[in-house]
């Protein structure tokens, strides 16, 4: 069987359709176009004016200083280097670490209870985001909600909260390094 299958075009037959043609049609629905895009947009603008409630964005920026090893002292640098070193580990926040404990569980559920909100933490937590901003040690806390007073209020809120829990912390990773150098010097007399 030799034969060669051909393939078989159906639907070769088509017409073509002129541009004049087209512009011709569009003008004849004209009216019926226009009438069309105006219900849209009326419909879309009543919409969006009774049932869509707005959202306001509230931002707030904190400046995360790295804790870095101070100057040695011109006068005994040996001595204040060991005392240094004696310290144990200092502090340090980096603006990672910043964006994470924004968002811990003890920072939203203290903000909940000082502004005694009616949300949950996870409630409390989609309204909050964070990003670093790039190239900076700057931490940007933005806060969404149909209020822009309470949105204003919680953004605040937050970053207070966080500020006095980095303290907290500082303070006392700083009474535990001090009662380690103190007990130090203690055992070196």
């Amino acid at each position: 069987m030799n034969q060669t299958e051909q393939p078989n075009y159906q639907g070769n037959d088509y017409d073509e359709i002129d541009l004049k043609d087209i512009i011709l049609t569009i003008g004849k629905w004209k009216y019926k176009i226009i009438a069309v895009t105006l219900i849209c947009m009326l419909f879309s603008g009543i919409i969006s004016w009774f049932f869509i409630e707005p959202v306001y964005e509230v931002a707030t920026i904190i400046a995360v200083n790295q804790g870095t090893k101070p100057a040695a002292n011109t006068q005994n640098p040996e001595n204040i280097e060991k005392i240094f070193d004696q310290l144990g580990d200092v502090p340090l926040i980096t603006p990672q670490s910043s964006v994470q404990q924004i968002s811990s569980a003890s920072i939203l559920d203290s903000t909940i209870k000082k502004l005694n909100l009616p949300y949950s933490r996870g409630a409390l937590m989609s309204m909050i985001s964070t990003e670093l901003i790039k190239d900076t040690n700057l931490v940007k806390i933005k806060v969404s909600n149909t209020d822009p007073v309470l949105a204003a209020q919680i953004a605040n809120t937050v970053r207070d909260e966080f500020l006095t829990h980095v303290n907290q912390v500082n303070g006392q990773k700083l009474t535990k390094s001090l009662d380690t150098m103190e007990n130090q010097w203690l055992q070196k007399e």
